[in-house]
């Protein structure tokens, strides 16, 4: 949600805005449960959080270039693509 906020709207205003509704439970997620990283059973989801959020904070701009870096770090490359390719048609 965060990453949302400081791409429609640059500013740290909504960072926090955002933060606070998430915190609060109220806003665009109200009562929602979270499934992707629940916290309260998996701890060491927060990792990703605490790395973010200062950046964010910091650079509300960067959103841009924390997710570009976030889908590069594990996206298939060009080439794994091609090899991919060349060893399915050869099957």
């Amino acid at each position: 949600m965060a990453l949302g906020a400081a791409d429609s709207e640059r500013s740290r205003a909504a960072v926090f805005r955002t933060l606070g509704d998430d915190l609060l439970s109220r806003g665009e997620i109200g009562n929602a449960i979270e499934v992707l990283s629940p916290v309260r059973h998996d701890p060491c989801s927060l990792v990703p959080f605490a790395v973010t959020i200062p950046r964010l904070l910091a650079r509300p701009n960067s959103v841009v270039l924390i997710a570009s870096n976030a889908v590069d770090d594990y996206a298939i490359s060009p080439e794994a693509m091609a090899m991919v390719r060349t060893q399915a048609s050869a099957s």
